[in-house]
């Protein structure tokens, strides 16, 4: 069981890290488009709306692995916890 938790945590702390240096390279996925008021996001070039959605992309893969990270070293106490 402590192997079990062990691979756990240290899963969680990978995951977590790739979290958080997604969001700091790529940004959250709830940030103001493109240089562009809201009234002008019709007037987005196509490389603009690709920039944006690769941006979204990114930000929420981040959030899911932080996410993910979070769950598993959750588990892994449990786990350690059931152990004892």
């Amino acid at each position: 069981m402590r192997l079990l938790a062990g691979i756990l945590a240290s899963s969680a702390a990978v995951l977590t890290l790739i979290g958080v240096l997604l969001i700091f390279f790529w940004g959250m996925p709830f940030r103001l488009r493109s240089r562009a008021p809201a009234i002008l996001l019709a007037q987005q070039s196509e490389d603009e709306k690709r920039i944006d959605v690769r941006h979204d992309v990114f930000g929420y893969m981040g959030i899911a692995s932080i996410t993910i990270g979070t769950l598993l070293q959750i588990a892994s106490v449990w786990v350690s916890l059931c152990s004892i």
